[in-house]
């Protein structure tokens, strides 16, 4: 319902403003200069029409401020014109100016010296049609006598070439750019776009297409009835375009978080819109007839400035509202959402210089020179063509789910031009050589006409034949050559369609149909689900870690609906899956599925869903076409068809495992390898069953695993059999067990459970995080910017600070053991498995996981202490080593002391901290990162929090600066 009502009302809004532009583009502008009367009077903008012309036609009241006109001249006049004609010329004065109405204004002294006066002059220059011929009383200087002229204003199609030509540089931008951006609110209304977004965007597009097309000057007056509506709503545009424009930016692509934090900028914005919003409505008031508001429309023309501050505030506002959305692109890691931002952008920056070189020039020439530099016509051409290119790239932005990057719409326009337009233009070529032929032999018979000339029509007949004949093999050549990958990708799903149903083994197929698509599409991820025991559960993946699917979820059943592909679009809050529960969106972000191919048995009506195919987005940006869409449901038909199944959800064998539980022997799970003790498809302790394998190491491996007594996803820790040969081995990992089981903090990965396999390796459950860890981050983004690297570590160290009071030393801390939930919750502290635990009473234990007492190196050298390298009792103060060396690395994107062997790296410690390099940094935040990274220990903060603390103190310490 809410949806609907904000389409009505965008509807009667662009309604509105379509009727506005057929005014301004039949009603008005063909009247205007140098067409309609062809001369232009002293006097600013107070005589509307008869004003001299202007690059920028701005809807706000005449500048009265110093405007003392002691006789009113004529400035230009048009050659060829009907001004001319009369015998008009510059410098004549004018005494009087009367209309078709009868109104007949008096100007034998000039422009009155009472403000309220020249306003009414200017409301009834306001409200005179544009189409009605005008009378003027005209002398050639005083004393002189003055003399009667009645100009017709004649439309633009009844003048000459050379008015036609200086009219169409002088208003087909406005009227070009004005419908460029209503048709580009019109399309995304018709194509159904929905949303505040959309809404927004929309009311941005039709605000500024209105804005720009300029004041109506009594074109109003042509509608009956709805006249005074249509001038109010052209004089209110200018005010509540800049809010909707920065309300727009706000909510593109999505609501941006600024809006939480500050919940005052909407009324900021609102009352910052407010001086201009009176100055209009009062104005339209006046226009309309209301007297009572004249005198505060004099005050704010003498007083120009209460106008253009206004318009200077609320386009700082835009500027600042655009700095932060930029801030928001460099933050977004949704790379359909980064895509969106930069068509904007790529479309919307050059728009903007275009604009301002297009009226700039002009203005700068006649600021500096007296004169307006005229540019050629097809700078100014090109100019307005670029101007326009927001009116394409918004609707596109926000109404395409799947946006291609600016340079792939690029190369992929010139392409589709070069190459298959040339196709129809070769098969036209000939077509239009007859056709030319005829039509200039017409008088003689088309016997006469063949007789005359055989060869050239056997040629062109022959080449039309061969264009026709093989017009669809060029068409592939040419897709070969210049569209290779979506050709090379057509070949691969049509030979894998073909093979499929001739294909026995299930899993070979599987893996088949895997394999090909990827090679084909090269999509992020690919994994295939069959339905087992009333669950879709993988059974072939590449590059995806999917959980299991209930059956009976909302998302099963959506692809029950239809056997169509089922374009995912969690964002969209028009798509299908918007409107499913949290669950499922979660199940299809944590794979960022782009595409589900539903796949249903053969036989039966109605068809069972039995599994489906799950892609993700495409390595290239760029969107699955309808063409691909179709192959894969024609792969996902034959593959329902052609096999049984079920032969993927039989048990292939069934074992018991010794340290109890059941185990499945897996089908193919592409890019996974075989884990330490377990299996994918594995139920351990009769409580977890193992669903994908996450990371292997020389310790053993990490899968992601189902609670099946709890409903939840788990991620378990095995260590190999070998690293715990001994009773002694087996107890310390017992003993880790139970320290990072203590250990229960926001930013610490849980621990839930533990045990062993008969065949002696040994688990830890803990929670499992989806996302990525810190090492990841930097790979991509290089290096973080302070604020972020404070919001991260503020996080990490309050989390090693709760295990410090735990009296647990983590001893590793890295990027690799720092994980970023997908949630955005905040990092999470990982692999306690060096831990070391201190006594109650604060003395050293002297043990830890791994057999290793005081004198034994555990860690990563490149972020472990000096007196860890050395094999000395630690304490706290190491670990805030690590997170110095970590918070350096993040903003830097180096190490302080380096990499390489412990010797060399111990080597450069002992160099001092005032040897690392800490160029780019403030003063204050590198005084606090080489703190931390002290050589002595009592040099470096007590604790984590403490080192967190210090930072913040650095960057307050910088901002204020």
């Amino acid at each position: 319902m809410q949806q609907s009502t904000g389409r009505l009302a965008v509807g009667v809004v662009l309604a509105a403003s379509l009727v506005t532009f057929g005014l301004q583009a039949f009603v008005l502008r063909p009247h205007l200069w140098p067409a309609g009367a062809g001369v232009a009077v002293s006097g600013d903008t107070v005589f509307g029409a008869l004003a001299a012309p202007r690059p920028i036609a701005v809807i706000r009241p005449p500048n009265l401020n110093g405007l003392s006109v002691t006789a009113v001249t004529i400035t230009i006049v048009w050659p060829g014109s009907a001004a001319e004609k009369a015998g008009l010329r510059p410098g004549m004065t004018v005494s009087s100016i009367a209309d078709a109405r009868g109104h007949t204004i008096r100007l034998d002294q000039g422009l009155p010296a009472d403000p309220a006066a020249t306003l009414g002059i200017w409301r009834e220059m306001q409200r005179a049609s544009p189409q009605s011929a005008i009378t003027l009383g005209v002398s050639d200087g005083a004393g002189a006598t003055p003399r009667v002229v009645v100009l017709d204003r004649q439309a633009v199609w009844a003048t000459d070439a050379a008015t036609q030509a200086g009219w169409l540089r002088q208003h087909l931008g406005p009227i070009a750019q004005t419908a460029g951006f209503l048709a580009g609110a019109a399309v995304l209304l018709v194509l159904g776009a929905s949303g505040t977004t959309a809404t927004l965007m929309m009311l941005a597009l039709i605000a500024t297409a209105v804005a720009n097309a300029g004041p109506l000057l009594g074109a109003d007056t042509a509608v009956p009835i709805l006249g005074p509506l249509l001038l109010l709503f052209n004089w209110l545009a200018t005010p509540l375009s800049f809010p909707v424009i920065g309300f727009a930016v706000l909510f593109f692509p999505h609501r941006a978080e600024i809006l939480d934090r500050h919940r005052w900028i909407p009324m900021a914005l609102a009352l910052a819109s407010l001086p201009m919003l009176v100055i209009s409505t009062a104005t339209a008031g006046f226009l309309l007839g209301a007297d009572a508001v004249a005198p505060l429309v004099a005050w704010f023309s003498q007083r120009a400035w209460t106008f253009d501050a206004s318009f200077a505030l609320l386009l700082a506002a835009n500027v600042l509202i655009v700095i932060e959305g930029i801030g928001r692109y460099r933050q977004n890691l949704d790379a359909n959402e980064r895509r969106r931002i930069q068509i904007v952008v790529f479309t919307g920056v050059p728009a903007v210089f275009a604009y301002a070189l297009k009226t700039g020039i002009p203005l700068l020439g006649g600021l500096v020179g007296g004169q307006p530099i005229a540019l050629y016509w097809w700078v100014e051409a090109f100019l307005q063509a670029v101007v326009l290119l927001p009116a394409f790239g918004l609707p596109y932005a926000v109404a395409v789910r799947h946006v291609f990057s600016p340079r792939t719409v690029l190369r992929r326009s010139l392409q589709y031009a070069l190459a298959r337009r040339t196709i129809a233009a070769l098969v036209l070529l000939p077509i239009i050589a007859l056709a030319g032929s005829l039509v200039q032999q017409r008088e003689q018979s088309l016997a006469m006409i063949i007789r005359g000339r055989p060869l050239f029509y056997l040629f062109c007949l022959g080449l039309l034949g061969l264009g026709l004949r093989y017009r669809e093999a060029a068409r592939r050549w040419l897709d070969q050559r210049f569209f290779r990958a979506e050709y090379d990708a057509r070949e691969i799903l049509v030979a894998l369609a073909s093979r499929v149903p001739y294909e026995a083994d299930p899993r070979q197929l599987v893996a088949m149909v895997v394999a090909q698509i990827d090679s084909a599409l090269h999509p992020e991820c690919v994994a295939v689900l069959a339905e087992n025991g009333g669950a879709f559960a993988v059974v072939a993946a590449v590059r995806a870690d999917a959980a299991p699917l209930a059956g009976d979820s909302a998302l099963v059943t959506l692809l029950r609906w239809s056997d169509r592909p089922l374009e995912v679009f969690l964002d969209d809050e028009s798509s299908p899956v918007a409107r499913i529960p949290p669950a499922d969106r979660a199940w299809l972000a944590a794979i960022d599925a782009a595409l589900l191919v539903p796949i249903f048995a053969g036989g039966s009506d109605p068809r069972p869903l039995v599994g489906l195919v799950a892609l993700g987005q495409k390595r290239s940006e760029e969107p699955f076409t309808p063409e691909d869409r179709e192959l894969l449901r024609g792969i996902a038909v034959q593959m329902g068809v052609a096999l049984d199944l079920s032969r993927l959800r039989r048990k292939a064998s069934e074992s018991v495992i010794p340290g109890g539980g059941t185990q499945f022997t897996p089908t193919v799970v592409t890019g996974t390898g075989a884990g330490p003790g377990i299996g994918v498809g594995a139920v351990v302790d009769a409580k977890y069953r193992v669903d994908a394998i996450i990371g292997q190491g020389g310790m053993g491996a990490v899968y992601r695993a189902w609670d099946l007594r709890l409903a939840r996803a788990v991620a378990i820790k095995v260590v190999r059999a070998d690293l715990l040969s001994s009773a002694d081995a087996r107890a310390r990992f017992h003993r880790e067990s139970q320290i990072v089981a203590r250990l229960q903090h926001p930013a610490i990965v849980t621990v839930f459970d533990y045990g062993t396999l008969a065949d002696g390796a040994a688990f830890l459950v803990m929670e499992f995080v989806p996302g990525e860890d810190l090492r990841q981050l930097m790979r991509r983004e290089r290096t973080l910017d302070p604020a972020r690297m404070l919001a991260l570590m503020d996080g990490i160290a309050g989390g090693v600070e709760s295990a410090h009071q735990s009296g647990i030393f983590h001893r590793d801390l890295k990027p690799e053991n720092i994980l970023l939930p997908a949630s955005g919750t905040g990092p999470k502290v990982v692999d306690f498995g060096v831990a070391k635990l201190s006594s109650p009473a604060g003395t050293d234990s002297g043990q830890t996981f791994g057999g290793t007492v005081d004198g034994t190196i555990i860690g990563t050298p490149a972020y472990m202490a000096p007196e860890q390298l050395r094999g000395d009792a630690v304490d706290s103060r190491a670990d805030v080593f690590s997170l110095g060396a970590m918070a350096y690395e993040m903003v830097t994107g180096k190490l302080p002391y380096g990499g390489g062997s412990f010797i060399d790296i111990g080597m450069r410690q002992a160099a001092g901290e005032a040897t690392v390099d800490v160029g780019g940094m403030s003063e204050a935040l590198a005084a606090a990162i080489r703190r931390a990274i002290a050589y002595d220990r009592q040099s470096r903060p007590d604790s984590p929090v403490a080192f967190a603390q210090a930072l913040k103190q650095a960057f307050r310490t910088t901002n204020n600066q």
